[in-house]
């Protein structure tokens, strides 16, 4: 990187990985079969509404020279070598979504390239990019889920949701790690209706045997409350004829001897092991997720909620359907993954927040710093206090709303993607200070 005066650059790369959205955003719009890359990510985030925050935009406001990539859709591609010619051939990799970052990589050549959830960016792919580019871009991953602490090892920065994952990490990290939470888009609020309140207690989220805890307390409210669930599936996921929902796969014994193997080595090794291997890597998440408190072997199935409460459990909505849903709720129910115990980060708390609706959350550490619990949130701490509390939510109606209100005030206040987008132009200018690069 250089040493002269300049405006920083950044390539943030993101999976749309929403197919739903996905193909409801493109399906027979034309426009798309000739639009630019940006275009076409024009027409993807539209459709995608409230996941899609405005980071970039966020960044140039601050003075940065910022990029988007959208992987993981065929339209991007397409928009892109239409630009600027064929994807290059590189030999090893053959994920057209690598290529496609490597690719936009070079073209760019960004001070820091900032992948979202570490779809891309593994031992591989930096190797080719930093033969590629002599004055090495920084790499940074936003590591939202626990399937990849493995790739992460290797990024000069990552970024994490909440203090449980920095601290189980930043041990067998070798770049720094800090926390940058989710956050809210305020003006996803200008395509909503007014609040008005029509389903006074809900659910919307996805389930699947990761979600047991999840899965427990949705229960336990379907049984003894009025609660309304919208319930997609996560990837893989099925519903047995049965009424069961299993996990994708069973592990094989030859793979569970492995695992075996592996909780035996120490993690140090196992992290260095990790870092160079795909194989290795979900091992040694594991032990990360031991570490945060989660769960790192959850049930082979559950039982589908829709099954038994048919008239009370609907299809999954997304975009701005979803914020609406939101908007219109009296009180929303969230339980986070069971993998990253005690994290409580997940983006949800925003959206609801955000939206206007009292949130019912898993109480933690990370809620407590996010918010004021009982003045902004409401936490439970199990199921029977969930109901609990739920219950009380619905027998005060005023008190509910004083609740959201307080919740929606501070999101907006303190939660944006602006604010987030100040504090991680505050930690990207510190790295390059580091290296003796000024901006």
């Amino acid at each position: 990187m250089s040493t002269k005066m300049s405006r920083p650059s950044l390539l943030r790369i993101r999976r749309f990985g929403n197919a739903a959205a996905r193909d409801a955003a493109l399906s027979g719009n034309l426009e798309a079969a000739t639009a630019s890359v940006r275009a076409v990510q024009g027409i993807l985030d539209a459709g995608l509404g409230p996941f899609s925050a405005p980071l970039v935009p966020e960044l140039r406001s601050l003075g940065w020279e910022a990029h988007d990539l959208i992987v993981g859709v065929a339209e991007v591609r397409a928009a892109w070598e239409r630009e600027h010619g064929p994807l290059p051939q590189v030999r090893g990799v053959s994920d057209p979504d690598v290529l496609l970052a490597l690719a936009e990589i070079r073209r760019l050549r960004p001070d820091f390239i900032l992948d979202n959830n570490v779809n891309v960016l593994n031992s591989r792919l930096m190797s080719v990019v930093r033969r590629s580019i002599p004055s090495r871009s920084v790499t940074v991953g936003y590591l939202g889920t626990e399937k990849r602490f493995h790739r992460a090892r290797g990024l000069d920065l990552v970024l994490v949701p909440c203090e449980t994952m920095k601290t189980a990490f930043a041990p067998y990290a070798n770049g720094r790690v800090e926390v940058l939470p989710h956050s809210f888009d305020p003006k996803s609020l200008a395509s909503l209706p007014e609040r008005a309140v029509t389903h006074p207690l809900t659910f919307a989220g996805s389930l699947g045997p990761r979600y047991s805890e999840r899965h427990r307390i949705l229960m336990a409210l379907l049984e003894t409350t009025d609660i309304e669930a919208w319930i997609g599936l996560r990837k893989g996921v099925k519903r047995d004829p049965a009424g069961w929902l299993t996990a994708p796969g069973q592990v094989r014994r030859r793979n569970r001897l492995s695992l075996n193997i592996a909780n035996h080595i120490p993690i140090k090794l196992l992290a260095t092991l990790a870092a160079n291997s795909e194989r290795v890597g979900p091992a040694f998440n594991r032990r990360i997720v031991r570490k945060t408190g989660g769960l790192a072997a959850p049930p082979g199935r559950l039982r589908d909620p829709r099954a038994l409460y048919p008239n009370r459990c609907h299809p999954a909505v997304s975009g701005i359907d979803y914020l609406a849903l939101l908007r219109s709720s009296g009180a929303v129910v969230h339980r986070g993954i069971d993998a990253l115990g005690g994290c409580a980060g997940a983006l949800r708390l925003f959206e609801v927040t955000g939206a206007g609706a009292a949130l019912l959350v898993e109480d933690s550490e990370m809620v407590h710093a996010l918010f004021e619990v009982g003045k902004e949130v409401v936490t439970y701490t199990n199921a029977d206090d969930a109901v609990k509390k739920a219950q009380w939510l619905a027998a005060h109606p005023a008190a509910r709303e004083e609740i959201a209100l307080a919740g929606h005030r501070r999101t907006l206040r303190d939660h944006t993607t602006a604010a987030r987008a100040l504090r991680l132009n505050v930690l990207l200018r510190r790295m390059a200070a580091r290296r003796g690069d000024r901006f």
